[in-house]
């Protein structure tokens, strides 16, 4: 994602719609909501300031409720021990960030709320390598030797 982008009208509209709601937040939303990210939340909605805002609105809500950026390895160690998540220490050939879901691999045992933040924890790991990268994006490698028949995707 271009830091020097043809849009900035947009990106400070965005800004300036947002910011009363940034004004009250953890200073670890705040950092996360940077320019990188406008941009995102502006090509999803195709450049309309106001849905834009609208969801991003919904996204500072949840991850101020959520925090994910307070999911630590210890909280999420164990569901990664089965394997069937990973974030690949390599890139693809366009350098993103690979993920893995082994599809054969059983979950770990745990609740609810510990799959959701490994889920979160990997994604958020995945998402900084994809904007360090500068592209925003990632890959996502979806396993299946050895699936069971009953689990097969109709094509």
């Amino acid at each position: 994602m271009a830091h020097d982008h043809p849009r900035k009208p947009e990106l400070q509209q965005l800004r300036d719609q947002i910011e009363s709601q940034l004004s009250s937040t953890d200073p670890a939303v705040k950092s996360w909501c940077n320019e990188t990210t406008l941009t995102r939340y502006l090509v999803a909605k195709d450049w309309n300031v106001q849905k834009a805002a609208a969801m991003l609105r919904s996204t500072l809500n949840w991850r101020q409720q959520f925090q994910p950026h307070k999911i630590t390895w210890a909280d999420i160690a164990h569901n990664a021990s089965t394997g069937r998540v990973e974030l690949l220490s390599c890139t693809d050939d366009l350098g993103r960030p690979v993920v893995l879901m082994r599809l054969r691999n059983e979950m770990a045992p745990s609740d609810h709320e510990h799959q959701l933040k490994f889920l979160v924890y990997t994604l958020e790991r995945a998402c900084e390598l994809a904007d360090d990268a500068g592209h925003g994006k990632m890959s996502w490698l979806l396993e299946m030797v050895c699936l069971a028949p009953s689990l097969a995707f109709e094509t």
